[in-house]
């Protein structure tokens, strides 16, 4: 399992599978994009679970639909699992949460 870390945000990953943890904002989405997108080019389908994010925001959004876009880019399939209820609200206000 490789792990990258920010000191807000950690992605590990595993084959097909990602877990994010910490803090999901403007200072750590860029850090989490740099781990995932490698991860989204090479593996055709890949889960990742937000479960033990503890606060998201906007930043966080945008990163579950550019990672969305880089799958679809490259003909995978990206699946978030776990997704924070106030994320998912967020998205909903933004009227994304059909891309998510």
């Amino acid at each position: 399992m490789n792990s990258e870390t920010n000191p807000s945000v950690s992605v590990d990953v595993a084959e097909g599978r990602c877990a994010l943890s910490g803090v999901l904002d403007f200072n750590t989405a860029r850090t989490a994009l740099d781990t995932l997108r490698p991860v989204i080019e090479q593996q055709p389908s890949v889960d990742i679970d937000l479960g033990s994010i503890s606060t998201a925001n906007s930043a966080g959004l945008a990163l579950l639909v550019e990672c969305k876009a880089l799958a679809a880019l490259n003909q995978h399939q990206v699946q978030f699992s776990n997704i924070p209820e106030g994320l998912l609200q967020l998205a909903s206000v933004c009227e994304v949460k059909g891309l998510i």
